[in-house]
């Protein structure tokens, strides 16, 4: 890919006129690599796509639902808009690491920070080191754009309705969650949305078929658990469907019950939409 510009993130909807106080973010569906980016990396592009939350735009909206969405465009492994903003780990840099980085994050440890060092199955992305002005490059220009915009979304929503409603969307590899759950909902242990929230929600994805799983394995991430306070009144919900129900998880091929799945989701949201228009 060339690199052309391509702007952080792109909103789809009503233009900031939905009757509605919900909203859907997507922060892991991007398919934008810089050529610098594609220069570091030992890893093809097939590789790097299985840290990617496949189709997952498409999965959770369309049109006619008249739902604002914020998408990513940029690769997950490119940089990760669901952590903290400064989630490093120092075995990436070639620099020493300020103090106020946040060193102690067990997910950057892991190689999962916000600038990612592998891809879910263990595989290293980088050939050598990065420096940190790289990395403050990346998130100057697509992290926080992102996060400003979804911060203004959930700010007007409050101030027009005097609440917000966030479904952030994802995937999830199948791996052990075959015969566990289809789609795992995350409230952060009750701390990101209220009770009340939650089960409407897993209700809604048990009538359409699903079989759901609440915070277990995934309680939320930084959108979630960020953004999510239900005193203030913004409740955030975190949505994982397992990938192995709509597509092939090697080729990235859409399975022919693609739109069954994705119209399940979307009569969900459609009915979410209702309740809270």
């Amino acid at each position: 890919m060339s690199d052309t510009y391509v702007r952080p993130f792109s909103v789809f909807g009503s233009g900031g006129k939905a009757d509605t106080y919900m909203l859907l973010a997507v922060p892991h569906a991007g398919r934008f690599y810089p050529k610098k980016f594609l220069a570091e990396t030992r890893l093809k592009e097939h590789e790097l796509r299985l840290s990617e939350d496949a189709y997952a735009d498409e999965l959770f909206w369309k049109k006619s639902l008249r739902i604002p969405m914020i998408r990513d465009n940029y690769a997950r492994n490119y940089i990760d808009v669901n952590r903290e903003p400064l989630e490093l780990n120092q075995r990436l840099f070639k620099d020493e690491l300020p103090a106020y980085i946040n060193h102690s994050s067990p997910r950057a440890a892991k190689g999962f920070g916000t600038i990612p060092q592998v891809v879910k199955r263990g595989m290293r992305i980088y050939k050598g080191k990065l420096t940190i002005a790289e990395a403050k490059e990346r998130i100057a220009k697509v992290y926080r754009p992102y996060h400003n915009t979804l911060a203004q979304m959930i700010k007007d929503n409050v101030t027009r309705f005097g609440r917000a409603f966030v479904i952030d969307c994802h995937t999830m590899p199948t791996g052990k969650m075959e015969n566990l759950a289809d789609v795992v909902i995350g409230n952060n242990h009750g701390t990101a949305a209220d009770r009340e929230t939650i089960w409407m929600v897993a209700e809604l994805l048990d009538e359409a078929g699903f079989k759901v799983s609440l915070n277990r394995p995934y309680a939320g991430g930084y959108t979630t658990c960020h953004y999510g306070c239900p005193e203030l009144g913004v409740q955030a919900v975190q949505i994982e469907v397992r990938r192995s129900l709509y597509m092939d998880e090697e080729t990235f091929e859409k399975l022919p019950c693609f739109n069954e799945i994705a119209g399940k989701l979307h009569q969900v949201n459609k009915v979410i939409r209702t309740l809270m228009s």
